[in-house]
């Protein structure tokens, strides 16, 4: 029974990659370069919609990860929408989003910015929102995961 649909409510809220029924997992630091523009190669999933029912997807958040006190390297995030099957395959990844990421150095006495990046989307059972950035980070990088929620 279609639940949620007009206008569409999240059921459970979710941070970070998780799915609905398990635990809420971050990303790992995004350090890797991915020059590839299809969604292959190096990637990290910031989003999972629910298997069952799909999700729906608010915004993707973005903060250099401040691990160390170094000059992160300017770089582009890109985001793929993925049909829930391996990446690998070209066909299974759309291009959604990007964004330039400025060199920052991080400080103990000013803030590091963030970025918040509108998606609202609803998503389909199993999809994924893949991400990548195109210049390797050699001592900090780059934090990103979405909010958004369950059916």
């Amino acid at each position: 029974m279609p639940a949620n649909i007009d206008p569409i409510f999240s059921r459970k809220g979710e941070i970070g990659n998780s799915s609905l029924g398990a635990a809420t997992a971050f990303p790992a630091v995004f350090t890797a370069a991915n020059t590839a523009l299809d969604g292959t190669g190096t990637v990290t999933t910031i989003f999972t919609a629910d298997a069952t029912n799909g999700g729906y997807l608010k915004s993707i958040i973005i903060k250099q990860s401040n691990a160390a006190a170094a000059v992160s390297t300017a770089c582009v995030a890109r985001f793929y929408i993925n049909n829930g099957s391996s990446n690998t395959t070209a066909t299974n990844n759309l291009f959604y989003k990007s964004m330039v990421l400025p060199a920052v150095t991080p400080s103990t006495t000013a803030d590091s910015p963030d970025y918040e990046i509108p998606c609202g989307i609803a998503l389909r059972e199993g999809y994924k929102i893949l991400g990548t950035i195109s210049v390797a980070q050699t001592t900090t990088g780059f934090v990103m995961y979405g909010v958004g929620g369950s059916y």
